[in-house]
């Protein structure tokens, strides 16, 4: 093993399923809650590992259930640690706005409003995914890479 290779914490993932949102759905065998003109929200509540030192990336998962050349949602999120106000740090919220293919898995980025203050290791994040415009999914969760 290198210098190199040990001085450099490896990448980790976790994946969160969702808490809640408008209508529990399918496609196949995954399963979350659907985001349409009906269903318009989804929540997923994230815990950051002990272990954290450095936010990589963290993306909503989602099930596309329609080709659209822009799907939109409005993503917002809150973060805290045990002792603060639940929206210590607020991310606003964001539109993303993204194309998909019927059926294909798709992950939306949206690290650039984690940037409200410092995330820390036991912080707790409220995701929120708003239905916006062509708005056709199943979201799975919440996938985020950290060192």
């Amino acid at each position: 093993m290198s210098v190199r290779h040990v001085q450099r914490p490896a990448t980790k993932e976790v994946f969160y399923s969702p808490t809640t949102g408008t209508s529990v759905a399918e496609s196949g065998t995954h399963v979350g809650y659907a985001l349409d003109v009906a269903a318009r929200e989804c929540y997923i509540e994230v815990h950051v590992p002990h272990d954290f030192k450095k936010l990589e990336g963290i993306t909503v998962v989602f099930v596309a259930g329609a080709t659209s050349a822009l799907m939109t949602v409005t993503i917002t999120v809150n973060y805290a640690r045990q002792g603060q106000y639940y929206a210590h740090h607020v991310g606003g919220a964001r539109n993303y706005s993204f194309p998909t293919t019927l059926n294909f898995i798709g992950e939306v980025d949206f690290t650039d409003i984690m940037n409200q203050g410092p995330l820390n290791r036991r912080d707790y994040i409220g995701i929120r995914v708003v239905a916006v415009a062509n708005t056709n999914a199943l979201v799975l969760g919440a996938r985020m890479k950290y060192k």
